[in-house]
Formats: C-alpha cells, sequence, structure tokens
C-alpha cells in the first residue's frame, strides 16, 4: 500500500527521467534563456557605463588621502580655506579617532574646529561647508555668546565629518 502511494505521487517525476525528455525540456530553457541575455547585452553595457560614470563622479566626493590621517588633513585644510573665504580664524582643532561604517569599507573621520565669529558669518561659514565639493557634513555645533553686554561674538566648536575609503 505504501509502494503504491510512492508511485502515485512520484509517477510523474520518475518516467521522465527514465526517457530523457525533460532533460531536453530543461536545455531548451536553458538556451531560451542564454540566448535573451545574449539580446539584453547592449542594454547592460550603456548601464555599465552610466554606473562607471557615476562611480567615478562619486569618487571625487570622498576625502584625499588614502589614510585616515592625510584625511584629516584634507578636511582641516578645506575648513581653513572656508574660514578664510567667510573671515574668520580657526583657533583651535582636534581630529578625532576615525569611525569605520558598519556596511561599507568606508571611514568616517571626524575634526572639531573652534571659532569666534557673528551671526552672519557663523551662517555662512555653515553654508559653505553644507555646499563642499567633497562629502562632508556637521555633526555637531555647539554655540555660545561670548559677552552678553556685547552679543555679536559668537564662540562657536563644531564637529565636520568627512569620508574615505578604507
Amino acid at each position: 500500500m505504501l509502494l503504491a502511494g510512492f508511485i502515485y505521487r512520484f509517477y510523474p517525476f520518475g518516467f521522465e527521467f527514465l526517457d530523457g525528455t525533460s532533460d531536453l525540456a530543461l536545455k531548451q530553457k536553458k538556451i531560451v534563456k542564454y540566448s535573451e541575455a545574449i539580446q539584453q547585452k547592449p542594454y547592460i553595457d550603456k548601464h555599465l557605463i552610466a554606473l562607471s560614470k557615476i562611480a567615478g563622479e562619486s569618487a571625487k566626493l570622498f576625502l584625499k588621502g588614502s589614510t585616515p590621517a592625510l584625511a584629516a588633513v584634507d578636511i582641516q585644510n578645506t575648513l581653513n580655506g572656508i574660514a578664510e573665504k567667510v573671515g574668520v580664524s580657526v583657533s583651535r582643532m582636534d581630529v578625532q579617532k576615525e569611525k569605520k561604517l558598519e556596511k561599507d569599507n568606508i571611514l568616517s573621520i571626524q575634526v572639531t574646529f573652534r571659532i569666534t565669529s557673528t551671526t552672519r558669518q557663523l551662517r555662512d561659514l555653515i553654508y559653505y561647508i553644507e555646499a563642499s565639493e567633497k562629502l562632508i557634513r556637521i555633526v555637531n555645533i555647539q554655540a555660545n555668546v561670548q559677552n552678553n553686554k556685547t552679543p555679536e561674538e559668537i564662540v562657536s566648536s563644531i564637529t565636520v565629518e568627512g569620508f574615505i575609503r578604507e
């Protein structure tokens, strides 16, 4: 009885393997699939070229330097250039230890710097950092008025983060 149930359940599969018709059908399906893939080659090539261009452009967003120390120097040079453009001087600059991002082979480099500025200069500084050609973002800002009698001067501590490939 059990043998009859087994034969009934697997009957179509058993005889297909014996006569080879399923093997031929599988090979024909593979041939059709491969020929469709070959016909897609021009479209895939165009996609590959477009993705290569995007990858090349995105590489420009990363910091220069193959090590975290060189990348930190790149951030410092960028920040000094922006500060000079805005008209403020950087009084202190500290580099934090790099952090590895979870998913990718990318290291995060953070630099904290301190400036004394007016409200307008601080606004412009933030704008130029965010609009930089490199992928630099502001992580933290702490701004305090230095003198309550003359609230024009703001002492700010800003942490900026940039990225390099590992």
